[in-house]
């Protein structure tokens, strides 16, 4: 299992889409973010979106939608994340039920995320008050 578990892509569920102008992907989903991969090579990702940078996820009917932040543009305010600082990636899948999919199986690998997130902090918390 080990082994397995060292190979790039493990952990990654992949999903048939198309952007906007039909061209032909593979979306992986996984615990570290959302992966766009060429259709016919899902060795090495295009795209990477991790978690910590993405700021909304989305579906209507075969419209998978996500909303990312981007550090490179600054916002009127600098203070918040706003329009001005996000990026909309938008694919397209075959039917709506597979959309809803892709959209589950994001919305459940960003709680899984965020859980592991909490889970180190506690740990080093706990760590820390064992240790003074």
């Amino acid at each position: 299992m080990t082994i397995v578990e060292k190979v790039p892509t493990y952990g990654i569920h992949c999903y048939e889409v198309k952007d906007k102008k039909s061209i032909p992907w593979w979306l992986g989903i996984s615990p570290k973010g959302i992966y766009l991969f060429d259709k016919n090579d899902k060795s090495i990702p295009r795209k990477i979106f991790l978690w910590k940078s993405l700021e909304n996820l989305y579906y209507r009917d075969k419209k998978f939608s996500i909303e990312v932040h981007d550090p490179k543009r600054v916002s009127v305010s600098r203070r918040t994340f706003g329009a001005g600082n996000v990026n909309v990636h938008a694919w397209f899948a075959a039917t709506p039920q597979l959309t809803k999919c892709i959209w589950s199986m994001a919305v459940s690998q960003h709680q899984f995320y965020l859980d592991r997130k909490q889970s180190k902090v506690c740990f080093i918390i706990f760590t820390l008050y064992f240790l003074l």
